[in-house]
């Protein structure tokens, strides 16, 4: 009997791994005379990366990469698609992140839900944001989807080219401010067109997720056909734009497929794209409070202060402790809380009811995560695991962006980015020395139009997301620089820096 068991024990590992090289020879026999997986990429957005073409580096290497989005839909009308292993060019995502290809990679393999659903008609979206070309030839990917469960497996090729029309901005607005929810009803969009020939816009496509904590598959479609456009003729000639004004039935505050479908002059259709959180789009302004306790018995508290800045048009405001506002007399808290937020929420308010989340400029908790000799200083991969939790929530993410020499590599992971360059007595990325503006150089500012290329790199980087920025405030605490006894902008130069960053299209200041 002993004997007989010894056998079997030993036996056991044979067995064992002659049943795992039975099932993998019968997984890629059955996949490779199978139909495949049903899975189509019906799009693309492809961002390269924009430098700031106006400034001066000591060191600067140009980018070549570019941010993708490609868009895939489960075109069975009754099989589900499961999405096990994912690659590109023979490689899981991680391995072109470990060999500097990639900066960062939003596919199945980055999220919680690894084995990733996308049910019948229903999409889904993979990006990811690629640093050079090596990694590929001719633009060519081969992207490889393996479904373990129904073992079958899919390879589909892609050419990864600049997109030649597209999606250049887009805003979700309410137009009804009588309505109390702060839920947009109108979607403003920009197309460009960069072919030879003209298109003619036909229809508006959202897809919804049915569900907004699982955001990464889009199943309920809305379609318009009627909305307001310039030119009214809704004709988007070569090398022009074109706006279209849609009335929206109701959006959740959650990520959506934005479908642009055009007609080209033969009759066929063609789509832009783009992927993003929904957010009410509002021009704020923002003031910067250090810490409620530290002020708590004197601006504060003093109601001049606060009818000060409502009347200066100041209606959201950045502080580090927001618990410390349940500390002051109440009159302040109804004021301070009466105002928009940006800045860190706690865990228990992430799931805010929807009136709360008027209140909430954006989530900013990461600091400047550029800053590489500091506490903040956080990779892109580092930073899209930072901000997956938030993915599930009405509230949309900020990142602080502040070296224009690498935030191409963060392009993508904010829904709100934005740009914090001063230009006068402080430190900076660029050397000013370098600038012929002036007769002789200056190397207590930069020229204050280097603004306009800031704004238009990040804003061209993060396309078509819209972008706020940080002006510098007129506070006594920067360093005198080179020989400038006044540390603090002037007037004219608050005035002009503000005027220079409208002109850019922002759409929110920050005062620091």
């Amino acid at each position: 009997m002993c004997n007989n068991y010894l056998t079997l024990i030993k036996a056991i590992p044979k067995i064992f791994l002659l049943s795992i090289l039975l099932f993998v020879l019968r997984f890629d026999l059955f996949a490779s005379q199978s139909a495949g997986i049903p899975v189509e990429i019906v799009g693309t957005q492809i961002v390269p990366h924009h430098p700031p073409d106006m400034l001066k580096f000591d060191q600067y290497n140009t980018p070549c990469g570019a941010r993708v989005q490609l868009f895939l839909k489960n075109v069975s009308t009754n099989k589900e698609v499961h999405t096990h292993v994912v690659k590109f060019n023979s490689k899981e995502p991680g391995h072109w992140l470990r060999t500097s290809q990639w900066a960062w990679y939003d596919t199945p393999a980055s999220r919680n839900d690894i084995n990733q659903v996308i049910p019948p008609q229903g999409m889904t979206v993979w990006s990811f944001n690629y640093i050079n070309t090596n990694w590929f030839t001719n633009n060519l990917v081969e992207i490889e989807i393996t479904d373990w469960q129904l073992a079958r497996r899919a390879l589909i090729e892609k050419t990864l080219t600049e997109d030649s029309f597209g999606i250049s901005s887009l805003a979700f607005i309410k137009n009804n401010l009588d309505s109390s929810e702060p839920i947009p009803n109108t979607l403003v969009l920009h197309l460009f067109n960069n072919l030879t020939n003209t298109l003619r816009l036909q229809t508006v496509q959202l897809w919804l997720p049915s569900d907004p904590q699982q955001w990464s598959v889009m199943n309920e479609l809305q379609s318009y056909t009627n909305f307001y456009t310039l030119p009214e003729n809704r004709l988007l000639s070569p090398g022009e734009t074109l706006c279209a004004e849609i009335a929206l039935t109701k959006v959740p505050l959650a990520y959506v497929v934005i479908g642009v479908e055009l007609q080209n002059e033969s009759g066929n259709s063609q789509f832009a794209w783009s992927y993003q959180k929904v957010r009410l789009e509002t021009f704020d302004i923002c003031g910067y409070i250090e810490d409620l306790n530290h002020f708590k018995d004197s601006q504060l508290s003093y109601e001049p202060f606060i009818k000060t800045l409502k009347k200066m048009h100041v209606n959201t405001v950045i502080f580090q402790n927001s618990s410390s506002a349940k500390t002051t007399n109440a009159s302040i808290i109804y004021d301070l809380n009466s105002m928009k937020q940006i800045g860190p929420i706690q865990d228990s308010v992430r799931s805010t009811t929807l009136n709360s989340s008027e209140l909430i400029h954006a989530i900013d908790y990461l600091g400047e995560v550029q800053s590489v000799n500091s506490e903040s200083y956080k990779i892109p991969q580092e930073v899209y695991f930072l901000l997956e939790p938030y993915r599930k929530t009405q509230f949309p993410v900020a990142i602080t962006m502040t070296d224009p020499t690498t935030w191409h590599l963060y392009s993508g992971l904010a829904d709100y980015p934005n740009l914090k360059v001063f230009r006068i007595c402080t430190q900076a990325p660029d050397n000013w020395s370098l600038y012929t503006r002036w007769p002789k150089p200056v190397r207590w500012a930069a020229p204050l139009e280097t603004l306009v290329s800031l704004a238009d790199s990040l804003r061209n980087n993060s396309r078509p997301l819209a972008i706020a920025a940080w002006i510098q405030g007129p506070g006594a605490n920067w360093p005198t620089v080179a020989g400038r006894s006044r540390p603090a902008p002037t007037a004219e130069e608050l005035k002009a820096q503000a005027l220079l960053l409208l002109g850019s299209k922002i759409t929110s200041f920050y005062w620091a």
